[in-house]
């Protein structure tokens, strides 16, 4: 699979000798992900969840990295940039991706298909607006 090679997946198989129920339990146990801050009908910030093993989420984000240059990603990532989302942030968003598709490949015991790989750019995880520089504002 892209991105990942024989460290990341090493440490990818330590930690999946737990049982876990989906694929969000992974991205959790893992870290790479947005932590909410709403209450009621505040929509607070959202930021990256630091749980796990600081090595395995270092591991992954690397991999992700890795991936965004490979071809089977790099329309992915060209697509979170032109929504605006900042390189980390579509960097950990590919890393969520990963985590996802090898806890997929794990569980349902079939090799990772690139014609299968979908994705939606236009969601934002983060729930940021987005801004685009140079903006000529007009004054009232």
């Amino acid at each position: 699979m892209a991105g990942i090679d024989w460290l990341s997946g090493l440490a990818l198989t330590h930690h999946f000798d737990r049982t876990f129920a989906n694929s969000d339990a992974v991205v959790t146990a893992y870290g790479p992900g947005p932590s909410p801050k709403d209450s009621g009908n505040k929509v607070g910030r959202r930021r990256l969840i630091k749980q796990g093993y600081a090595e395995d989420r270092r591991l992954i984000y690397l991999a992700a990295q890795s991936a965004a240059k490979s071809k089977t990603f790099r329309p992915m990532y060209g697509a979170l940039l032109a929504k605006c989302f900042a390189t980390t942030e579509a960097i950990v968003i590919i890393a969520c991706k990963l985590l996802r598709i090898t806890f997929a490949v794990r569980t349902y015991n079939q090799p990772f298909d690139p014609n299968k790989l979908g994705f939606q750019a236009c969601e934002n995880p983060w729930g940021l607006q987005p801004t685009l520089p140079n903006q000529s504002q007009e004054l009232p």
